[in-house]
């Protein structure tokens, strides 16, 4: 009788971890995320920004895996706030939903201030030549001109383009106290 429990245990738990009988894998293709990102820039495009503005895709649109079959792409109706947009794209395959996909897009706010005209190592006097006004992204502070950085000395190497901010270089003291 024990023999048989042991034996009826054994099968048992053969049983119950014993792999799964393979599964008809049910078919698929990818729809690339380009497509998205095409279809839905026809959208923003129409969307007006003030000129200091403009929209930039939040994320990356990742491919899509959907069932096979005949895949139709439908754009719908922007969902727009004062500073994010989402383009909804509804996915059907063969007539039947299969998912929406959003392609968001923040609106990104631009400024005019003193940029670099050439690259800038630490403790350079900044003269006239060395600056130029460039259109930056708005990071949230205040742009400057030229003619207030002028004969200022630099306390941090600047790359050409990137922006020279007042807080970022101090006066140059030609007399130094104690002299």
């Amino acid at each position: 009788m024990r023999t048989f429990s042991l034996l009826l245990a054994i099968l048992a738990s053969a049983a119950i971890c014993a792999p799964l009988p393979a599964r008809a894998q049910a078919e698929t293709q990818r729809v690339s995320g380009r497509q998205f990102v095409a279809l839905a820039k026809r959208a923003v495009d129409t969307i007006s920004t003030a000129a200091d503005s403009a929209l930039v895709q939040a994320t990356p649109v990742r491919d899509q895996i959907v069932p096979a079959g005949a895949v139709s792409l439908t754009l719908e109706s922007p969902l727009a706030t004062p500073t994010y947009v989402n383009v909804p794209i509804d996915i059907d395959v063969d007539g039947a939903f299969v998912r929406t996909v959003f392609v968001g897009y923040r609106l990104q706010q631009y400024v005019r201030t003193a940029v670099a005209s050439h690259d800038l190592v630490a403790g350079t006097v900044i003269a006239a030549g060395d600056l130029t006004m460039g259109r930056v992204p708005w990071n949230g502070r205040l742009g400057n001109g030229t003619d207030v950085l002028v004969g200022r000395k630099v306390f941090v190497p600047f790359r050409k383009g990137q922006p020279v901010y007042i807080e970022e270089t101090q006066t140059n003291m030609i007399v130094k106290p104690g002299s």
